[in-house]
């Protein structure tokens, strides 16, 4: 799980995402491929991630996800790799 958060309508959900090491500065970028979102059912729905302002910190960052459809408003989402090997996400900042 790389993150959790609600779904705010069927094709936007904010999620929060927890950092494992804290960075220097923000995250100011994101780099991915394969993730979605998983309400815990085992289905997935593909998403495309963005960060959301300046929020977050050193040791987290709030990113809202976009996906075609399929989402549930007010729904409890998980951010997960999409069952793919070739699936990654990763934050950067430049200083």
């Amino acid at each position: 799980m790389l993150g959790s958060g609600i779904g705010i309508s069927t094709t936007v959900s904010t999620m929060l995402v927890t950092i494992p090491v804290s960075m220097r500065t923000s995250p100011t970028a994101i780099d991915y491929g394969g993730i979605g979102l998983n309400p815990g059912t085992g289905s997935t729905t593909a998403v495309t991630p963005t960060l959301t302002g300046s929020t977050g910190g050193l040791n987290s960052a709030w990113v809202t996800c976009t996906a075609a459809s399929g989402l549930t408003s007010l729904k409890f989402y998980f951010l997960t790799i999409d069952n793919n090997v070739n699936g990654y996400f990763g934050l950067s900042a430049e200083l």
